[in-house]
This record gives structure tokens, sequence and C-alpha cells, in this order.
């Protein structure tokens, strides 16, 4: 495999699968990323056996082929190179050569075979769906106590019409109803994978998958324009939470129908007036 692409886009694209890149502990290889290259592109795929995200870039690729090299230390690498500088990536063997013009590098590399694959899932279906602001205001509803799983996922019901957006720890809850053209579902995401949703996406549901496609077009605001740019295309595959959510529409649906009113004494001045 020999490619070029620029320091930007490959650092982009490296920030983007992070949170999928596994500690290594009981399986070294996913501590790496999965590097391919072939018709004009280089995908990028991390993968966890928890959450998978790929994502792909524009690259002048002389020779296909495909790679893993450890993600923290290219990462690491590429982030101290200059954003317009020109990254070169060349397989020999069990070694990955990265030259720029400021000097080269020699990494590590595995087989890709060695890499596992990740889970088909159809392809996502519906419109895009922004979800930035109602995440924003759920996910602090959800638990981070790993021994209650089904409280460390997203709740997500769809009628096709609406989308239900549910989250809850036993202590809190939040729940938001958006319109939405999404395919009928019924499934609890894990908070983790539904953090790195920023962008409009739409999603598809498959056995205990699911696969969610962030939408790439953004606006880019200049002082010159408003632009939208295309960037890396990203795909998050992720397993679902096989637990049956707490019913928590009911209680939302609570009317009290008694309503206690009590005076509120003023406010006392905390200074004393000193005496004469």
């Amino acid at each position: 495999m020999k490619i070029t692409c620029t320091q930007s886009d490959l650092s982009r694209a490296l920030r983007a699968v992070a949170r999928a890149v596994g500690n290594g502990k009981t399986h070294p290889i996913l501590s790496g990323v999965l590097l391919r290259a072939d018709g004009g592109k280089l995908q990028l795929t991390a993968y966890d056996l928890s959450i998978g995200i790929q994502t792909s870039i524009d690259a002048m690729v002389d020779t296909a082929g495909a790679t893993v090299v450890p993600h923290r230390l290219l990462a690491d690498i590429t982030g101290r190179l200059d954003g317009a500088s020109v990254v070169s990536l060349t397989v020999d063997g069990d070694r990955v050569a990265l030259a720029t013009a400021g000097g080269s590098y020699s990494l590590s590399a595995a087989p890709a075979d060695d890499f596992p694959g990740l889970p088909t899932v159809a392809a996502a279906d519906g419109d895009p769906i922004d979800l930035a602001a109602p995440l924003a205001a759920v996910l602090v509803a959800a638990s981070t106590d790993e021994s209650k799983q089904v409280l460390t996922g997203i709740h997500l019901v769809s009628d096709g019409k609406e989308l239900r957006i549910e989250a809850t720890d036993g202590h809190r809850l939040a729940l938001r109803t958006i319109p939405a053209n999404a395919p009928e579902m019924d499934v609890i995401i894990p908070a983790r994978a539904m953090s790195q949703v920023r962008n409009p996406a739409s999603f598809a549901v498959d056995g205990g998958h699911v696969a969610i496609q962030l939408d790439t077009a953004t606006r880019m605001i200049t002082r010159m324009a408003v632009r939208t740019a295309t960037m890396a295309s990203r795909v998050t595959t992720t397993i679902t939470i096989t637990k049956n959510f707490p019913r928590v529409t009911p209680i939302n649906r609570v009317r009290l129908r008694t309503r206690i009113t009590t005076p509120i004494p003023p406010r006392r001045s905390s200074c004393l007036a000193l005496r004469a």
C-alpha cells in the first residue's frame, strides 16, 4: 500500500475514530487503526468490539492495500505536523514508512486480516435528523454505572413520524420528542456511542446492531461568504443493549391535581447596623 494525503485530512480522520480505539489489553490489535486504500480513498476503521467508527478521506492511491498501525502513535505524529503538509504512507512488510517534507518515521504494522470486521448492517434509512439539541438535553441523565447497563443507554423510539429520546439514571429523567422521518425502531443505544452524534444523522437497525450515518455536509462561515463543504464521511456501528428500558412515559405524563402555595418571608439583611 502506498498513498499520499494531506495532514489536515488524516489528522481529522484519526480524531474521528479515536473514541472506538480499544485499549489493547486483551486484544492488542484493537489499539490500532485499520487503513485501507483503494479507488482514490483512504478508509480508517477503529473497533473495540462494542463500538466501531469508520470514516474515509480523499487520497492519492499509488498502490492499493490495507494494514493496521498503532492509532495513538500515528495520531501523535500527524498532530505535530503542519496542517498544510503532505503525508506519504508506504507499507513495507511489517513496517509503515511515513514521510513528509520535514522528515520521515517508521511505524510497526500488523496484517489487515487480523483486524476484526465490523458487523454488517443495512444502509441507514430516512432523512438525516438533527439531534444536537435533544441529545445535549438527554445525555446528562444517562447513568455511568456499568452495573446498571440498561440505564447507560439512550432509548430511541420511532413510529416513522416522531422520534422519542429517553434517558434516566434512576434518579433523573430526560425525555425529548421531535418530528423525524426515521425508520420504525425501539432500541437502546449506549450513551457513549450517541455522544459522538454531533451532525445530523440517519439510522439503520439490524438485529443487535445499529449503524449511525452522519451527514457530511457542513456549513462553513468565512469572512466573505457562507459555503457548504463536504467533510469525511463517517459511520458509527454499535451494539444495542438488549434489555427492557424502564417505562418512563407514564411518569412524564403525570398531572398533579393539588397545588400548595406557601408565602416566602422577606429576606433579612445579613449585615447588622452598629449601634452607637
